[in-house]
């Protein structure tokens, strides 16, 4: 490269010297032509004289002839004669002067015209010379223009380069440094060429890449890593060692790719050299885990053997596309496109990378990442994919469907920037591209896929309205303004969601869009038509005609969709006309107690009292949905696809449709209930159990706050005496039960809970296939936020309702052990016992410190335990799990003779709830279970996978909604309001603290390091956040704290970014905003002064240096 500076250099430099000469010879020859000019004029003006001397002569001639005539005529005057003579004489003598001029005349005419032709010789040469070196000025700059096209090519396809490892590889930051602007960059870099390419790793240069060479760079930004330690119950985090020689941290999330145990069988290397990158606390730490040196370059050679793999095989991703059917995993892919049955390590990292970028394939979001799974694209995305990547590399794209797309939605929003609207139509291929961007939203942050190249560079970069390096967060930015996403659209169902996607809900496919519509007709037939009512305990009515179970789906695509999830082999089954276990069904006469909020629609739980000589049973009465469906109807496998009810602050997605809670399920409406009783001792423990089919003829809907103030005050007046009495004595039977759970090991932390609504729900969300943008970009609607916190533990009612739930799910438990019934128990391990099993002996000590500590502090009285005691022990809880055999859940004091709990409380919102309840009931038909053991595990593995996604999409849809409460409080400068609006301007800005918004208190929970401390605020439901702080305040103390930044739409993502930046008041509380300000000011000037004085130290050195030498 600088080769071909200095050779454009002197091609400059000649250059200018001969168009200087040109110019130089230019002006002669104008200045000659000038001479040349003049001269002529002269001439001109002496050939004129001449002509008049001719004319003068001949004149002369004419006069002296008739002179003659007269002098003939007139001989004899001799005075006249002499005079004549004279005349004559002078008139020659006039002829012989002008002959003389003009003689002369001619000659200097003729030297004239010599000393032109001369001239006009030079110019000629002169006009040759210039252009001679126009022509080598011409050459010149063709060459130069040549080089100059080669380096400016080079240089964009760096560029070309930057943006698709940049789009490639979210995980590295790309900059881009103009060494001539920023000399200061360069000299410390030491670039001595150009273009270098510098690596850093957590602030340190890892090595340079000198020239264009793609193939180097490429290798480099390509980590490869072996892990030095796994996450532990303290640190969830990974710890891993790269080709370079420098450790890093990482999470699951930024791996693509893993071979298990690949380290165990290298050898040695001989040529084996340090990494100039490795610490000596990185090689103390190697030598620590027994891990040899050399192990560096095993991976440098690992990763230049894939990439070689890699090129060898990249063209075969179209033939297998073309070949086999259906999904591959990354071994059956290997296997296809190395011919062999065992692919080495470094041939499947190989086959990873293409298929993951490629454009034939998607990988399957899973923490699988040894051999995860690739779905096929169909044909028309795989031509969407191909036609939007010819665009971009094409030249000549006038007629691209991706340029028109980019020509019609710049406008837009440049309009909504400015606070108006531009209305427009989407075309087809325009919802193409926008469900490619909402596609893009469900890619992990750290996935090197083919779509984040097109998102980023074809479209964010080539609008030139977001960041120089796009990234998901522009493309949520890009789809509200142009009206494609609701300016207060929660973003938690579209984006990417480490435990799952829930693809089959309405909005969010077709699938779900049709699947929905048809369970809300046949919900509608059913209720209208084909259902059974009890009129009261001793009659019932039948419909004259039974109700056809239709087929699944006339759709084909929902028919797939459920052929991929519904696990039963059941045929297709007419729903009841009558109730199927009817004879069996007993009637309860005692009031039975719905306890529930006064907005709930779902009353799918009751309690009753009944007293006997020899104990006190409470019954838990559960709606009985089963009793008007069958596990073959058409409802129930509609129910299976969807898995379980989904309830966020701003929409409700019910596990069935809301007319059949409403209207038909509901305890409210229909008097079928199974009843989980258990007769309860004076110690807690369960003495006896029962489950039967129930009617209940006196249903009272009662609400939390009635029940709280029964309980408490002993009077309320919307229940007697008799309905208070009974409910004191059943809390004072679950208290007894919760006491017996407690004596075994049962924890009750003091936590707040945090209930989110907003206002109206369900809230309008966007459109799946929108045809036009929304009416009102850049605006909010006037929806309202309303945040509550409580503590249910420390709520009697809700203690009484929880209790009974957990008896009610040992009961079921208890049931189907001793009936032998199929069915899945939630079970959570001994957390002492699973750190054994795990291998973390060393931490078994400090967890049972801790556990020590929490029990020495259960309120003696409600067996409540502060939140503060019990939250050291949490990253040590081993998770709870679904598994086919009861064993004890351990946070539950679940153990003993009633060993296990399933879930049993909720089918009108749990599919897995319905299922135990067809279980149970066949076994109290004495009929076949209608599922077999191994439809169980599949449908419970599924159910698991379902129920994971749901609790992440709550957690982000409360937290979203929660920053966005805490966003407009901000910018209303209110700490008061518990339901808060906003509108107009601050629809869509992120809050950035401007020193006036308003302060929180806060309690410090845990110290993270480097100034920053963990942060709950107690009025946000003990919401989290870290705060920087100046000096270090102790464990459990109170902090005035101020937000400084709100995004929210960032906040409902998985990325672990850092959302909320706290702060607290410097050196006092109320310290003014101001204050602290100047004091980090100040900071950062004594900070500055401190370099400046080093700088001006260094230079008096080099000065002192200089003169020296």
């Amino acid at each position: 490269m600088d080769k071909i500076k200095e050779k454009l250099e002197k091609l400059r430099i000649e250059s200018d010297a001969n168009l200087a000469r040109a110019e130089k010879a230019e002006t002669e020859v104008k200045a000659l032509k000038e001479t040349i000019s003049k001269q002529e004029s002269s001439i001109q003006t002496l050939n004129n004289k001449v002509s008049l001397l001719a004319g003068d002569l001949e004149r002369a001639e004419k006069r002296a002839d008739e002179h003659k005539q007269k002098k003939a005529e007139s001989e004899n005057s001799d005075a006249v004669k002499e005079n004549l003579e004279r005349k004559i004489q002078l008139l020659e003598k006039q002829l012989d002067d002008k002959e003389r001029d003009r003689k002369e005349a001619t000659e200097k005419s003729r030297e004239l015209s010599i000393v032109a032709e001369k001239h006009e010789r030079k110019a000629k040469q002169l006009e040759a010379e210039k252009s001679d070196l126009e022509r080598q000025l011409a050459d010149s700059a063709a060459k130069y223009a040549t080089v100059k096209a080669e380096l400016d090519q080079t240089l964009k396809d760096l560029e070309g380069l930057i943006e698709q490892l940049s789009a490639e590889n979210p995980h590295i930051s790309f900059y881009k440094v103009n060494v001539d602007a920023a000399t200061d960059i360069s000299e410390c870099n030491q670039v001595r060429a150009m273009p270098t390419f510098s690596f850093y790793d957590k602030g340190k240069k890892t090595h340079d890449v000198v020239g264009a060479d793609i193939k180097k760079i490429k290798l480099k930004t390509a980590v490869l890593g072996i892990v030095i330690k796994s996450p532990t119950p303290t640190n969830s985090g990974y710890l891993s060692l790269t080709s370079f020689g420098h450790l890093t941290e990482h999470s699951l999330d930024n791996v693509t790719f893993s071979n298990p145990k690949w380290a165990y069988s290298l050898d040695n290397l001989d040529d084996y050299r340090i990494p100039p990158g490795m610490t000596d606390s990185t090689r103390e730490l190697l030598e620590k885990y027994g891990i040899p040196l050399h192990i560096t370059k095993h991976l440098q050679e690992f990763q230049r053997c894939s990439l070689q793999y890699k090129t060898e095989i990249e063209a075969t991703e179209k033939e297998m596309y073309d070949s086999l059917p259906g999904d591959v995993d990354l071994a059956k892919a290997a296997q296809f496109m190395f011919k062999v049955q065992s692919p080495t390590p470094a041939e499947k990292l190989a086959i990873n990378e293409i298929l993951m970028k490629g454009t034939h394939y998607q990988v399957k979001l899973s923490n699988e990442k040894s051999n995860p799974l690739f779905i096929k694209r169909s044909l028309e995305q795989v031509q969407f994919i191909e036609s939007c990547l010819d665009a971009m590399q094409s030249r000549d794209n006038r007629n691209s469907k991706l340029i028109n797309f980019l020509s019609k939605i710049k406008p837009v929003i440049i309009a909504t920037r400015s606070g108006q609207l531009l209305k427009v139509d989407w075309s087809d291929d325009d919802l193409d591209f926008i469900n490619f961007i909402k596609d893009y939203l469900r890619i992990g942050p750290n996935q090197p896929a083919v779509e984040t190249k097109i998102i980023t560079v074809g479209i964010l970069k080539k609008l030139g309205l977001y960041s120089f390096y796009p990234s998901q967060q522009d493309a949520i930015k890009l789809l509200k303004e142009i009206g494609v996403f609701t300016p207060h659209e929660d973003l938690s169902l579209y984006q990417y969601n480490p435990k799952g996607y829930l693809g089959h809900l309405e909005y969010l496919s077709s699938v779900g869009d049709i699947a929905t519509q048809e369970a809300k007709d046949e919900a509608a037939l059913l209720v209208n038509s084909g259902s059974y009512v009890y009129e009261n305990s001793a009659s019932r009515k039948s419909s004259p005609t039974s109700l056809e179970s239709k087929p699944l789906s006339a759709n084909q695509e929902v028919q797939e969709y459920v052929k991929k999830v519904v696990h039963s082999s059941l045929p297709l089954e007419n729903y009841p006309t009558s109730d199927p276990t009817e004879k069996l069904r007993q009637v309860v006469s005692e009031p039975v107690y719905t306890i529930d909020e006064p907005t709930a629609h779902e009353l799918d739980d009751g309690i009753s009292l009944e007293e006997t000589e020899t104990g006190s049973w409470l019954h838990v009465h559960i709606a009985d949905p089963t009793a008007y469906i069958l596990p073959g109807n058409k409802l129930a496998n509609l129910a299976q696809i969807r898995g379980t009810s989904i309830y966020l602050p701003h929409i409700h997605f019910p596990m069935m449709p809301d007319v059949l809670s409403n209207e038909l399920f509901n305890l409210g409406k229909s008097p079928c209930a199974l009843t989980l009783s258990a007769k309860i001792g004076e110690d807690g423990e369960i003495l006896d159990y029962k489950i039967t089919p129930s009617i209940l003829e006196n249903v009272k809907i009662t609400h939390y706050s009635s029940v709280d103030r029964a309980l408490e005050n002993g009077s309320e007046s919307t229940l007697d005496n008799t309905d208070i009495s009974r409910l004191k004595k059943m809390h004072e039977l679950i208290s007894k039960h919760r006491k017996s759970r407690i004596r075994n090991g049962a924890f009750i932390p003091d936590q707040i809970d945090l209930s989110i609504k907003v206002d109206e729900e369900p809230l309008t969300i966007s459109l799946r296939d929108p045809r036009t943008n929304f009416s009102t970009p850049g605006h909010f609607e006037k929806n309202t936020i309303t945040v509550k916190t409580s503590s249910s533990v420390r709520s009697l009612s809700h203690q009484l309702v929880s209790e009974s739930m957990i008896i009610a799910g040992r009961v079921a438990s208890k049931f189907c052990q001793d009936r032998r019934v199929t069915t899945a128990y939630r079970h959570q391990p001994d957390i002492v016992d699973n750190l054994d099993e795990h291998g973390y002996h060393s931490l078994i000590p400090t967890v049972e410190k801790i556990l020590d500590n929490v029990r020495s502090s259960i309120d003696p009285d409600t067996g409540i335990i502060p939140i503060a005691v019990y939250e050291p022990l949490l990253s040590y809880m081993p998770p709870a799990k679904m598994i086919m055999k009861p064993l004890g859940h351990f946070s539950m004091g679940i153990n003993g003779d009633f060993n296990g709990y399933v879930k049993s409380t909720s089918p009108l919102r749990r599919y897995q709830d319905m299922l135990v309840h067809w279980q149970i009931k066949a076994s109290l038909l004495n009929e076949k279970q209608p599922f077999s053991d191994s439809q169980i595990v599949e449908i419970t593995e599924r159910m698991n996978e379902i129920t994971g996604s749901v609790k992440s999409l709550n957690k982000r849809s409360n937290r979203y909604w929660l920053l966005e409460h805490i966003r407009r409080l901000c910018f209303n400068n209110s700490v008061d309001n518990k339901s808060v609006s906003v509108l107009g301007r601050n629809s869509l800005e992120p809050y950035v603290n401007d020193g006036s918004g308003p302060r929180f208190k806060g309690v410090v929970v845990a110290n993270l390091g480097n100034g920053n401390v963990l942060v709950n605020l107690p009025e946000f439901g003990n919401f989290r956040s870290r705060c920087l702080v100046d000096q270090q305040p102790p464990i459990n103390s109170e902090i005035t704290v101020q937000v400084e930044k709100v995004i929210p739409d960032i906040g409902c993502t998985a990325l672990g970014f850092q959302i909320m930046v706290l702060y607290p008041w410097h050196n006092q509380l109320d310290a003014d905003f101001h204050e602290l300000k100047q004091f980090h000011a100040q900071k950062l000037a004594d900070y500055h002064q401190k370099k400046l004085m080093k700088l001006e130290e260094i230079e008096t050195l080099l000065q002192e240096g200089k003169k020296k030498k």
